[in-house]
């Protein structure tokens, strides 16, 4: 029994992260969010979205994620999230937007955004999409979120510090549930 006063619900790909959660006695699904099947009167007062949600292909998967989560939360529920900015000079948004640009990768069913990488010594190709600062809040308003703000946060520099340059850090985003 946690000695917590609220209970935890998680949903994370990752088994492994499923086994630390466990230890911290917190309940994790070892499913995609965009695949798992959860009682559809689950419903939660918040939810955190991190580092996670730009791991989603296409526009299409995202608003219905989101979507989802939003059916999934009750009425003024609050959703804390984070995703990359493309602008962000200390990262690779601004390659990949020159990248995508000059080598017009839009005629290949690529978005402006789109990173594939693979992680020092590892052994598998990952995608991330880096966002323009008005593309995550029209998904957030079509999916029926108030957004209550949106920050840039330091990542690579200034980590955890909020920043003022538009071409630096991630977006921190406070959106809430009508």
């Amino acid at each position: 029994q946690s000695k917590k006063s609220y209970h935890i619900t998680g949903v994370d790909i990752s088994a492994k992260m499923c086994e630390v959660a466990s230890e911290k006695e917190i309940e994790l699904i070892n499913e995609d969010w965009v695949e798992v099947k959860l009682n559809p009167t689950t419903k939660f007062d918040a939810a955190t979205w991190l580092y996670a949600f730009g791991h989603l292909s296409g526009p299409e998967v995202r608003l219905a994620a989101l979507r989802k989560l939003y059916h999934h939360m009750y009425p003024g529920g609050y959703l804390y999230m984070d995703v990359f900015n493309v602008h962000n000079r200390f990262e690779w948004g601004p390659f990949a937007l020159q990248t995508f640009n000059h080598m017009r990768l839009d005629r290949y069913g690529y978005e402006s955004g789109d990173v594939f990488y693979r992680r020092a010594n590892g052994k598998e190709i990952a995608y991330l999409h880096y966002f323009e600062w008005e593309e995550i809040k029209s998904l957030l308003e079509e999916a029926q979120f108030e957004i209550q703000s949106i920050q840039n946060i330091g990542y690579a520099k200034n980590s955890g510090q909020i920043v003022e340059d538009p071409n630096e850090g991630f977006f921190f985003i406070v959106a809430k549930r009508k």
